[in-house]
């Protein structure tokens, strides 16, 4: 009798360890299953840095396993006046743009500030200003925000400039077409 309780005992014992491991087991593969559900998982900042004022957006995609796009966007605001204002003191563009990327730090999670990049485009005004000049607002716009400790995300050069009519209004229709449900993240 006692053999038997003794039996018992254990075989109770090795039973609920089973069950646990295999809990452990099923809560590990769901993990891994939940953080593979997307192969991307990134965030953009875009500043339209218009003639009259710049507009920021986020855009949050996400690409699953079956190529699979979703976009989504947010509005971060709007800052008066034109970003070609500043010709004569470029250094202050930075704090010009920066409660739109303040803005935009708080819809994007802390964790994705480093990899989110930032693009600034400006359009007409900035056209309109010789190339010289142009190039020190820009750089000086990027020294200010890569050395600023209230903006978060890192501004490549790569991601800047004045863009020409054409690249306007190619994105203007890509634009238009997106808002009114002609095409979707995956542009179909």
């Amino acid at each position: 009798m006692y053999n038997r309780r003794k039996e018992n005992k254990f075989h109770l014992l090795v039973v609920t360890l089973c069950f646990m491991l295999m809990g452990i087991l099923f809560t590990f593969l769901f993990l891994i299953w939940r953080l593979s559900s997307a192969k991307v998982d990134d965030y953009a900042v875009v500043i339209d840095a218009g003639s009259t004022g710049s507009r920021c957006f986020v855009f949050h995609v996400i690409i699953d396993y079956n190529d699979n796009r979703d976009v989504t966007s947010a509005s971060c605001g709007k800052v008066i006046p034109g970003l070609s204002t500043f010709i004569d003191n470029p250094d202050d563009a930075t704090a010009y743009l920066a409660p739109l990327l303040h803005n935009a730090a708080k819809i994007i999670p802390a964790v994705h500030y480093l990899s989110t990049h930032v693009y600034i485009k400006a359009t007409a005004g900035m056209r309109l200003l010789s190339k010289d000049v142009q190039h020190q607002l820009w750089e000086a716009l990027v020294r200010g925000a890569n050395h600023s400790p209230d903006i978060p995300f890192v501004i490549s050069e790569d991601h800047i400039g004045t863009i020409d009519g054409h690249q306007e209004a190619f994105y203007a229709v890509l634009a238009s077409n997106h808002i009114a449900g002609s095409i979707d993240g995956n542009l179909s």
